[in-house]
């Protein structure tokens, strides 16, 4: 019964990952229109994603009849007629698209990956899929500066909002614990603790930062390495423009030779550094004349009508 129940979470596991790329592609498809004003491409993925859910469904009921959770199969069976399955939305809370069926799917799912740790103690499966849902909220973290009204110029500024948001999904959210070298002490700047996940962030207001920040991450890894307390890493850039691509950033991780429990993420949103914001307005002041030696002259040297 192992074996089966194993084989099952795998596969319903492989497909929860595929229904949320789904969603996200949705989300990036979602302003194309073509010359008719129609979006094929959301359209296909609106389909492909009820039947993705559908099938979750199916092997639920499936694996839950198996191991004889007949209780649960029955809550689920109901639970399912309320389900829109291609249906998805923007919550408040700002992680992006999501689709309240797949989630729903996700915790029937993790209610069945919970058997296994009592009976081979594989808690991996259940950690992989919350990391999944961890990953979604952290690329949803441009959409949460921009509803919380600040600009930032800094990593500070957006990691005290993160961690504003992430310490109500995880309690045991925590911030810049150390771990300690030979020659150095390392903190991440965000941690959760039940995940063993640590996510540093690195602001980026131009390309030449994005490189320095990518090079610094590298020193990371090497600072974090062999600890036991964080074993998965989310890497996220923060860009103020679109400096690279999520596959260049990739290319460049994998051509570095960077673990594989390192996962960078590239997101793009409002914000600049103070020094950028200062020389800006002074640009913008000379261009309007306001900064222009002779304006007071030319104010002043007007001759009135009589």
């Amino acid at each position: 019964m192992q074996k089966e129940l194993t084989s099952m979470v795998v596969a319903l596991n492989k497909d929860i990952k595929k229904a949320w790329d789904v969603v996200s592609e949705i989300e990036y498809a979602t302003p194309y229109q073509d010359e008719n004003g129609e979006n094929p491409v959301a359209d296909a993925n609106y389909h492909y994603l009820e039947f993705l859910n559908r099938g979750i469904y199916i092997k639920l009921c499936i694996a839950l009849t198996h191991v004889g959770a007949m209780e649960v199969l029955n809550d689920l069976r109901e639970d399912f007629k309320t389900w829109n399955l291609k249906g998805v939305d923007m919550p408040y809370w700002a992680e992006g698209l999501t689709c309240p069926a797949t989630s729903r799917l996700s915790q029937y799912v993790d209610g069945l990956a919970s058997l296994l740790y009592e009976e081979v103690g594989t808690p991996g499966l259940g950690l992989a899929i919350e990391i999944t849902k961890l990953q979604r909220i952290l690329l949803g973290t441009p959409t949460l500066i921009l509803h919380s009204k600040i600009e930032p110029s800094n990593e500070k500024e957006i990691r005290v909002k993160m961690y504003e948001l992430l310490i109500h999904y995880y309690p045991d959210t925590v911030r810049e614990i150390p771990i300690s070298k030979v020659s150095k002490t390392y903190k991440p700047d965000i941690g959760i603790k039940s995940l063993k996940t640590a996510v540093e962030y690195k602001f980026c207001d131009s390309a030449d930062e994005l490189k320095t920040a990518i090079g610094g991450v590298y020193e990371d890894i090497m600072g974090y390495n062999g600890s036991a307390d964080w074993t998965t890493f989310f890497a996220v850039f923060y860009m103020t423009d679109p400096y690279m691509t999520q596959a260049q950033v990739e290319a460049e991780f994998e051509m570095a030779g960077a673990p594989h429990n390192w996962k960078p993420l590239l997101v793009t949103g409002q914000g600049q550094r103070a020094k950028s914001r200062r020389k800006r307005k002074e640009e913008a002041k000379e261009s309007d004349g306001t900064n222009s030696p002779n304006c007071e002259l030319q104010a002043t040297d007007v001759t009135p009508l009589e």
